[in-house]
């Protein structure tokens, strides 16, 4: 039962965090995802993209994920593009804390070990802000983990 309200306790942690995280960490978070996204939306002109547009070095994954969310919350009327980035770091979040459930599954058995397993990953301050973002290095450790756990 204790692990359960860890687990609960961790999830909160990470919502909370998604919520009252703002702007992009990285530069490549905001021009190289959701100026593409945008792009793809009809908002942003080729012309003012960065160079790795013109240049198609850069997977498009993640931006055609980002679009099938931004539609998906303007059906809802959630038309704020910060709100849509909320709902975006709640994604990232969401993911991440369910990977560290596949992955405490994958490798270890008992409630007890629960308990460390989460307090050694929440007890760095950045563990959650690194969580909720919409990076691609984020998203290739979600896929990673989804990955490990497949196996």
């Amino acid at each position: 039962m204790k692990h359960y309200f860890i687990s609960g306790i961790a999830f909160l942690i990470i919502l909370i965090t998604a919520v009252n995280s703002v702007g992009y960490y990285q530069a490549d978070e905001h021009f190289q995802i959701l100026e593409f996204a945008n792009y793809k939306l009809g908002n942003t002109d080729a012309g003012k993209l960065a160079w790795e547009f013109k240049a198609e070095i850069r997977p498009a994954l993640q931006p055609a994920l980002a679009v099938v969310l931004i539609k998906a919350s303007s059906i809802m009327e959630i038309n704020n593009p910060f709100n849509q980035a909320m709902l975006l770091r709640l994604l990232s979040g969401i993911s991440c804390f369910f990977c560290l459930l596949f992955l405490y599954r994958q490798f270890f058995k008992t409630n007890l070990n629960l308990l460390y397993y989460i307090l050694l990953f929440f007890s760095f301050w950045f563990v959650p802000f690194v969580f909720v973002r919409f990076s691609s290095e984020t998203w290739s450790g979600l896929f990673f983990c989804r990955l490990v756990h497949a196996f």
